[in-house]
């Protein structure tokens, strides 16, 4: 977890990103992400890239515009998305009809609310180590939030979330594809 002190900028050894990514290991086949505020800003862009350039199958899954709560958050992944399709990065975007019965809480501002319809913040690494934790994927966990998670080294049980979520995910998203330049959504 972060110490307290990153809400107050003050940082440390010990943030979270760094105890985390030492905790997961190295990716050696592919990362299944999923995050309902995916930003992954310029740096996470090129590491994404690099992976699939590796030969890692990347994927991610986050809320559609129509899914999310927190528009503003999606206006800044909207910006990587043609980036990150195209360089073969699996984008699925969770479609409306999957929200959950809550309220219309598009108006709440910037920072949403936790009745949005994706909120779970979750990653598979070779389907054998998982993560579960407050994490988003975008500035905001990085540099201003204080996070917490868990990453468990359970290869039965990272396959069982990785293959709960594949199951229905074509079914319950679309997938973001670029089609000889443009982006279309299977």
């Amino acid at each position: 977890s972060d110490p307290p002190s990153k809400a107050l900028g003050v940082w440390s050894e010990n943030d979270f990103y760094k105890p985390l990514m030492a905790a997961i290991g190295n990716v050696n086949k592919e990362i299944f992400f999923v995050s309902p505020y995916f930003v992954p800003t310029g740096e996470g862009s090129e590491f994404l890239k690099s992976l699939v350039a590796k030969g890692i199958y990347v994927s991610v899954l986050t809320n559609s515009y129509d899914a999310t709560d927190v528009a503003f958050v999606h206006a800044g992944y909207v910006k990587y998305r043609d980036e990150l399709a195209k360089a073969g990065v699996d984008l699925y975007e969770l479609k409306k009809q999957y929200v959950d019965s809550v309220p219309d809480i598009r108006d709440k501002g910037l920072v949403g609310s936790s009745a949005s319809s994706l909120h779970a913040k979750t990653f598979v690494v070779d389907e054998d180590r998982l993560f579960i934790g407050s994490l988003n994927l975008d500035p905001r966990s990085a540099k201003i939030n204080t996070e917490m998670g868990m990453v468990i080294l359970n290869p039965t049980l990272a396959k069982k979330i990785q293959v709960g979520i594949e199951e229905k995910l074509l079914d319950r998203s679309y997938k973001v594809i670029s089609d000889e330049g443009q982006l279309r959504w299977q």
